[in-house]
């Protein structure tokens, strides 16, 4: 435990980088994620760290409670939001970030997983009050993150296929979590492996902190978690998919060793979406046009080949490698993509096939819409599981989407786009002649000898 005020270090202090804010579900806690930087550090430059805000019942006019009752309106009052964050940020500039910076360096940097803390105002009863990080997760979350591992499955117990005898297993405690991909749900995580390579990695794994924050979302996330590993694990190589899992997350658990989650492969090169969006500067013709064509034929092999789908097809979820190829990642299938998601997919249709091989789809009435919102349905696809063409075409509408956003100023490929969100997904080309048209445009863009 460590207290504020605390003794300036005479060294240039690691910088502390807040990357998040956000409330559990009954609004009692508030959860701040933060990067802990070690500029010094060759190898872990960072370590991904949560602080938690309570209610204080032992001193009633603490900040930490002013600011975890503050009632925020995120949608309609952005001065009211704004004044909460100004005010939770200043308690964390003047408490939280000395606090941390003065634990040992050691204590952070050789953590295991992602460090979780607890502030809170203590009054000796003199009217002296120091405000304390307390290290591990409060008794609430504990009993929540109880709960969740008793849900999941032992090693032990599953299937020899589940888990590749050729993969390595990695205790959770062994893994060191350095920043976040996504701070979304589920956390996936950038961290570093306990093998000999002392390999960089991604990583997903139940239950996160976030997890424990939002009980009645718990399920839902974990079931992505475990989905996702279980499609890639059964999706055939492409250089194109980021392939099977590359290492497995165990814990243990009441004397018994719990499957936590999976590793996969690190991909250098940020998102096709944040390089030809946000770069600030064009992308070349043909080189958007190879990850066009890289992107199309990973989906060919997804739907003909592994029999599967992807579900959220997007150019935030095709990233590249070293080499400057797109790969597509994220296969927990679980929600459409509602910016690109078909009409029939937003609609809740059910689809049936004809003799002649054409689609039928019947749409649901007035009455029934509300429990079709696409919002409100896990797995939409899964309802089609016996009509590949259905979800294909779905699935080219979204890449169709992706596809206008990736050529935005160039007409060589509206005719194409068009042609893929057409309201008639009869009428909508597949993934194979999507893969060859992307591919003669990548050959009438390569310089001639």
């Amino acid at each position: 435990m460590s207290a504020h005020p605390l003794p300036v270090d005479p060294l240039p202090p690691p910088e502390i980088e807040y990357i998040a804010n956000e409330t559990s579900d009954d609004d009692r806690i508030v959860h701040l994620t933060l990067l802990r930087h070690f500029p010094l550090q060759p190898l872990i430059t960072s370590r991904l760290c949560h602080v938690l805000l309570l209610e204080n019942a032992d001193v009633p006019d603490a900040q930490e409670n002013k600011i975890v009752s503050w009632v925020v309106n995120y949608y309609d009052d952005e001065a009211d939001l704004e004044a909460y964050r100004t005010t939770l940020y200043q308690f964390a500039d003047e408490y939280i970030t000395p606090l941390l910076l003065s634990l040992p360096d050691d204590d952070v940097l050789l953590a295991p997983r992602d460090s979780v803390f607890v502030v809170r105002t203590i009054d000796d009863g003199n009217g002296h009050r120091t405000v304390h990080l307390t290290p591990g997760l409060p008794d609430g979350l504990r009993e929540v993150e109880t709960d969740t591992l008793r849900r999941l499955k032992a090693i032990g117990t599953m299937r020899p296929e589940s888990i590749p005898v050729i993969t390595p297993i990695y205790d959770a405690d062994s893994i060191m979590v350095l920043s976040l991909f996504d701070s979304g749900s589920r956390n996936v995580m950038r961290v570093l492996l306990p093998d000999s390579n002392r390999s960089i990695a991604v990583m997903q794994w139940i239950p996160t902190v976030t997890m424990l924050l939002s009980p009645e979302s718990t399920q839902v996330m974990e079931a992505g978690t475990l989905r996702e590993m279980a499609v890639l694990q059964a999706i055939p190589p492409h250089p194109h998919v980021v392939g099977p899992p590359i290492a497995y997350v165990s814990r243990r658990f009441e004397d018994t060793t719990l499957l936590c989650g999976f590793v996969s492969r690190f991909i250098p090169g940020g998102t096709v979406h944040d390089v030809v969006l946000n770069a600030g500067q064009p992308v070349a013709l043909a080189r958007r046009a190879k990850w066009a064509y890289q992107l199309a034929s990973a989906l060919r092999h997804i739907h003909e080949v592994a029999r599967t789908y992807h579900g959220d097809v997007k150019l935030d979820n095709v990233m590249l490698d070293e080499h400057d190829n797109a790969v597509l990642i994220d296969f927990e299938q679980g929600r459409a993509n509602e910016e690109a998601a078909a009409p029939e997919i937003h609609a809740g249709a059910t689809v049936s096939m004809t003799g002649d091989g054409m689609l039928v789809y019947r749409f649901p009435s007035e009455d029934e819409k509300p429990e079709s919102c696409l919002g409100r349905r896990a797995y939409p696809y899964d309802a089609w599981a016996g009509m590949p063409r259905a979800i294909e075409a779905a699935e080219v509408h979204a890449l169709g989407v992706a596809f206008s956003k990736l050529f935005e100023e160039d007409g060589v490929t509206s005719d194409i786009v068009k042609k893929c969100k057409l309201e008639n997904p009869n009428a909508r080309p597949t993934f194979e002649e999507l893969e060859m048209y992307s591919k003669r445009l990548v050959v009438s863009l390569a310089p001639s000898c």
